[in-house]
């Protein structure tokens, strides 16, 4: 996931989510994970703006994760600057 300067941020009350919480959303790009890892937990960041996609951004805080079903997390975003 990347944001920026660019990215747009809209926060909303949710009573019907975990009892009732604040998210954040936003449309950010989106870089699909490789194999580059090899089990390394830090790589430098290579992007091919060819597997760029936008997509949409439901940031919950991070207290309630053990409060959902499973599912994708990321907590470190990658922030590029304009």
């Amino acid at each position: 996931i990347t944001v920026g300067d660019h990215t747009n941020y809209d926060t909303s009350f949710r009573p019907n989510l975990l009892g009732g919480i604040e998210t954040i959303t936003a449309s950010v790009l989106a870089t699909p994970p490789d194999d580059a890892w090899r089990n390394a937990l830090y790589r430098p960041v290579a992007t091919n703006s060819h597997t760029v996609r936008p997509t949409s951004l439901l940031a919950i805080p991070y207290f309630a994760w053990a409060n959902r079903e499973a599912g994708a997390m990321q907590v470190w975003v990658r922030y590029v600057s304009a």
